[in-house]
């Protein structure tokens, strides 16, 4: 490959890279609390010989627990959410995610929690973004018992 090709190979990966999809979400690794509210706590385990950070959620049997973070929607149709969670313990009545408008209008997704130790991964595509130039994401555990793991949450808007 001639010097003129490796060249212009470089500028169009370039080009390329900011139309790759981006993570809209601020902190999806739960690296720190920074960019999500609500009733969380950052927890550490190793996992396969690796330091891991992750947000944990505690059910309440007297109502629902959540977090959230809002994401910019200006020139996009959808968000694609996707995370994995595991639990060993909760019983109750599921997760809701839920993407709120600043009007106070908002699309909501239900999904039974499976608690068997193991991670699962959660898949949701968000289409209602309309005119809006952000939705609040909430990750709602619904009432219950027992707590819940969050890691790797990402949200790829699609033009």
């Amino acid at each position: 490959m001639t010097e003129n090709v490796k060249k212009i190979a470089v500028s169009l990966l370039l080009l390329t890279l900011p139309l790759s999809a981006e993570n809209l979400f601020n902190n999806s690794t739960m690296d720190t609390a920074g960019g999500w509210r609500g009733s969380k706590r950052m927890v550490k385990e190793t996992e396969g010989g690796q330091e891991n950070r992750l947000l944990q959620i505690t059910a309440s049997p007297r109502g629902s627990v959540s977090f959230s973070q809002e994401v910019p929607t200006r020139d996009i149709k959808d968000v694609k959410l996707t995370f994995r969670y595991r639990s060993k313990d909760y019983k109750g009545r599921g997760l809701e995610l839920r993407g709120e408008n600043p009007d106070g209008g908002f699309i909501y997704f239900k999904k039974d929690l499976v608690a068997d130790g193991k991670w699962h991964e959660v898949n949701w595509t968000y289409s209602q973004i309309g005119s809006s130039k952000k939705i609040e994401f909430h990750f709602i555990v619904l009432d219950g018992e027992g707590e819940v793991f969050f890691d790797d949450v990402t949200a790829e808007g699609k033009p």
